[in-house]
């Protein structure tokens, strides 16, 4: 790997997210941004592993900030403010932001997820049912304890209430 390269970094910092090391991804990330400081998929990178790791106010400035950089964005930041925005309470912008990932991704499975949960969080029960369902078609063999095993949130609270929200939404 050529850690001059930003993207080594990117890459890294995934590796260390989904390993659960939170404070090494974050790290990784920074350096990508520290080594490219107007790339904007590193700064929606490091958004993304500051929201799995219990900042989202942060995340959504710095996915912010990558949108401002780069206005044809990749569908993938809408994924990444639409989840900060659900963390945060800010369900209304979370829905959005994820129904526009899913009209240039029809197929993102996460999004619907997101979906489901947000709109459980509402309380708009029959929506997170019609979202959770379409995950599920999506990915039948995903289940709440598969996500409760690979979901790498730092804060199990925030863990707990994401899966409680699916259950709501009919996942299993």
């Amino acid at each position: 790997l050529d850690v001059s390269l930003p993207f080594t970094h990117v890459v890294l910092s995934h590796v260390y997210l989904w390993q659960k090391l939170h404070d090494q991804a974050i790290a990784a990330a920074r350096r990508a941004v520290e080594l490219d400081p107007n790339n904007a998929d590193s700064i929606a990178n490091l958004g993304d592993i500051l929201s799995w790791s219990g900042k989202p106010e942060d995340s959504i400035r710095l996915v912010k900030k990558a949108i401002r950089l780069n206005p044809l964005y990749p569908p993938l930041y809408d994924y990444y403010i639409g989840c900060a925005y659900r963390l945060t309470g800010r369900f209304e912008e979370a829905i959005a932001s994820q129904h526009r990932m899913i009209q240039r991704q029809p197929n993102f499975l996460p999004s619907y997820a997101e979906l489901a949960a947000a709109y459980s969080e509402l309380g708009r029960f029959q929506e997170a049912r019609e979202a959770g369902g379409l995950a599920m078609k999506l990915s039948p063999q995903a289940t709440v304890d598969s996500l409760r095993r690979s979901l790498p949130y730092r804060d199990q609270a925030t863990l707990e209430r994401t899966l409680e929200a699916l259950r709501k939404a009919g996942l299993n």
